[in-house]
């Protein structure tokens, strides 16, 4: 099992706040959205598609390397082929 050292959310909104806004480089932001939008087709693409349907910053968690990560699948749902995705 990986070591997952952050959450998305937790860089993004720190508890306690600090007295200055975080710098986020733009370099991990892209990063951060290419892992993430990496995972979600990973997911969707999957035959039948897993819809994550808990999808947050608390849920995209970072390694060290600060690759993110989709966690948190406990909502998700197997949608089979001839359903719509816009059912609930």
């Amino acid at each position: 099992m990986e070591k997952l050292a952050t959450s998305l959310h937790d860089i993004l909104d720190p508890e306690p706040p600090p007295p200055t806004k975080p710098f986020v480089p733009v370099s991990l932001k892209c990063s951060v959205r290419h892992d993430v939008a990496r995972g979600l087709s990973f997911l969707q693409s999957h035959s039948p598609p897993i819809i994550h349907r808990d999808f947050s910053a608390r849920n995209v968690l970072l390694n060290e390397g600060m690759v993110a990560k989709i966690a948190d699948l406990g909502m998700a749902r197997i949608v089979p082929n001839s359903a719509s995705f816009h059912h609930n």
